[in-house]
């Protein structure tokens, strides 16, 4: 029983550095050009209305949300 404890010490040291660096190795997709929509838009629809747009990050700078 001791032998299954150490060993599963021993593997778990070895696990959790192993998974942090593979974490942070992940790149954020290159969203290039649309960067430049982040914020407050306003503007007209096709029928002259008054309309407002918000773009924002969301998911640790994985995703592009409008709202």
């Amino acid at each position: 029983m001791k032998w299954f404890i150490t060993l599963s010490l021993i593997l778990y040291a070895i696990a959790v550095p192993l998974q942090r660096v593979q974490a942070d190795n992940s790149t954020a997709p290159d969203f290039g050009p649309l960067a430049s929509l982040i914020g407050e838009w306003q503007g007209k629809d096709p029928e002259g209305k008054p309309m407002n747009a918000s773009y924002q990050w969301t998911g640790g700078g994985t995703s592009l949300v409008k709202r």
